[in-house]
């Protein structure tokens, strides 16, 4: 079925800050989601394509903030802080997004897409509260690439949350480029106003990939600055139609990612 596709997903992530040592606060915030998507794209004309994603999503907690205030709480229990994270609800998103590939050497491509249109809102299924609403995103971006037989390079530079006046304009800019040399990928990039670094290691069956940036924490890019250092194997097989093995990890699936 061209154009079309669809998974099953489940995601979960933990974050928290403490500070503020003459009055200790702890933020945090704890979100899993399950949910299903299906997707499809059309070719608009001979170079520009135009797509739309659906989805239904359960999600389970938010984010809390846990400080004096609560914990001198007359008749406080365990329970009571556990409840603090069992808000749970379900709602659909829905996605579109428009991609212009330029038919000239090094493959610029740019692309806008605007996800969680009109923001996606829950409706309560447990817990005290649902969570809270998943803010639209309207990103703008743009990319090159180039490939030969013993490696190649890409770059791209995105303006994500367009839309979001709150947002300071250091913390929206991203851009990134990779030099792929045999088995080697070398990388660097800027994200929320820091640079960063990356290292690929083809291993045929098995891609390990590193890298060191910086999260800005804070309302603006250098007031909460947090270190972060990110490690992952990765093993991935591509089957034909008829499930014989057509593609093993490495650099074959990452060029095919690129095209």
């Amino acid at each position: 079925m061209p154009y079309f596709g669809m998974a099953v997903f489940d995601n979960a992530f933990v974050d928290f800050l403490l500070h503020n040592p003459a009055y200790p606060t702890l933020d945090m915030d704890y979100v899993n989601d399950v949910g299903a998507t299906v997707g499809f794209g059309v070719p608009v004309g001979p170079s520009l394509g135009w797509g739309v994603n659906i989805r239904k999503l359960t999600r389970t907690g938010g984010p809390q903030t846990l400080g004096p205030d609560l914990l001198n709480t007359p008749g406080l229990s365990t329970q009571t802080l556990i409840d603090q994270f069992t808000n749970k609800g379900t709602a659909w998103g829905l996605d579109t997004g428009l991609m212009y590939k330029i038919p000239v050497p090094f493959n610029p491509t740019l692309s806008l897409s605007w996800q969680d249109i009109g923001s996606t809102a829950f409706t309560q299924t447990g817990g005290t509260n649902a969570p809270d609403r998943i803010q639209d995103n309207l990103t703008m971006s743009a990319t090159f690439s180039a490939e030969s037989l013993l490696g190649g390079f890409a770059g791209g530079l995105e303006y994500r949350d367009i839309n979001n006046n709150s947002e300071q304009l250091g913390k929206k800019i991203y851009a990134g480029a990779e030099l792929s040399l045999l088995m080697f990928d070398l990388r660097t990039g800027f994200y929320q106003g820091y640079t960063t670094y990356g290292l690929g290691v083809d291993l045929w069956i098995l891609q390990l990939d590193a890298a060191f940036y910086t999260s800005e924490q804070g309302a603006y890019t250098g007031q909460t600055p947090d270190q972060r250092y990110q490690v992952g194997l990765t093993c991935e097989f591509g089957f034909d139609p008829d499930f014989n093995l057509t593609d093993v990890g490495g650099r074959r699936r990452k060029l095919k990612q690129r095209r």
